[in-house]
């Protein structure tokens, strides 16, 4: 489990069920899913980049040999034989996916593009692509894929940061949550006591933003559509919906220039999230900001602006110190 304390960073932790006694283990910034082998080694990802082994009872965390590369692994998950294992990398569209890779080797595969995470059971691995969960067979010692995938039910939801909402047992029961993704939104105008006034737009927005422009005249947000998302412009007059970015990355956290002339967004396109500038026209190319990332750095996303146009204010993330 990984466990989040007020004073203290969140940690993975082993609780012994009949004693009830806990005993940390390591580090997990926000801990994306993992599993125990049977010769007692625990597998985990701490959020984003390498998964990690550690053993059982303790002691120092290292990589699996498969993320010597640059791979950003999350949602572990092991297969039959206890030497293979499946995992979720971010990225850009051509990494992103589902991965099956070995305990001790460098090698991986990529398998399929998903939305989120896939488990495995019964020699099919199901996985959700576009609200649709499907099943298909693998081949777990070649770490290949068989024949043609199959939809097994539709209105799958994935929650936020491509958690799969989905489990599978060995006795054929199927376990998912249905609906919409748990991220979309629906923005509406609040007075300062609190009292609603107004409902705007739809309710496709998700948990980036809303950020009003310097006129008050258009929002803008994120929405995710057929599992991409981008930043769209809300026109709040005529209630127009338009999108702001088309890359088949994911683009998120919009922010307005004072002048209200750019618009700043973090984009994984590079392989990590990053900062990006366009301008509010929609005319014109998107820019990568010439800004080097710390060292360390896997994540940047932009948070303000200063009033004179010359500074960002942005989050970065790392394994070391978390949240910057």
């Amino acid at each position: 489990d990984t466990i989040a304390d007020a004073d203290e960073p969140v940690r993975l932790k082993r609780i012994d069920v009949d004693a009830g006694s806990v005993q940390t283990l390591a580090t997990a910034t926000a801990g994306r899913s993992g599993f125990w082998t049977d010769d007692g080694t625990i597998c985990f990802a701490p959020q984003a980049g390498p998964v990690y082994r550690i053993p059982a009872s303790g002691g120092v965390r290292a990589p699996l040999p498969i993320f010597s590369s640059s791979l950003n692994g999350r949602f572990p998950r092991p297969l039959p034989g206890g030497r293979n294992f499946l995992f979720y990398a971010i990225g850009t569209p051509q990494v992103q996916g589902v991965y099956a890779g070995g305990l001790s080797t460098s090698e991986s595969r990529r398998l399929l593009d998903a939305d989120a995470g896939a488990v495995y059971a019964r020699g099919h691995v199901f996985f959700v692509r576009q609200s649709t969960l499907y099943a298909q067979r693998l081949d777990v010692e070649q770490r290949e894929l068989q024949g043609n995938p199959v939809s097994v039910a539709s209105g799958v939801a994935v929650g936020e940061g491509a958690i799969p909402a989905l489990s599978t047992s060995e006795s054929g029961a199927i376990v998912f949550r249905a609906g919409s993704p748990g991220q979309v939104r629906q923005l509406a105008w609040f007075d300062r006591a609190g009292k609603e006034l107004e409902r705007v737009g739809d309710n496709s927005a998700d948990r980036y933003g809303p950020w009003v422009s310097p006129d008050g005249h258009t929002v803008a947000l994120t929405r995710t559509v057929d599992g991409n998302s981008d930043v769209w412009l809300l026109e709040l007059q005529r209630g127009a919906m338009r999108r702001f970015t088309s890359d088949a990355a994911e683009e998120h956290s919009a922010i307005w220039s004072p002048d209200g002339t750019r618009i700043a967004f973090s984009s994984n396109r590079g392989g990590f999230n990053d900062l990006y500038v366009k301008p509010a026209s929609g005319a014109g190319s998107e820019q990568l900001m010439p800004v080097q990332a710390p060292t360390g750095v896997n994540g940047r996303t932009p948070s303000d602006w200063s009033l004179d146009g010359r500074y960002l204010l942005y989050r970065t993330q790392s394994a070391k110190t978390r949240y910057d």
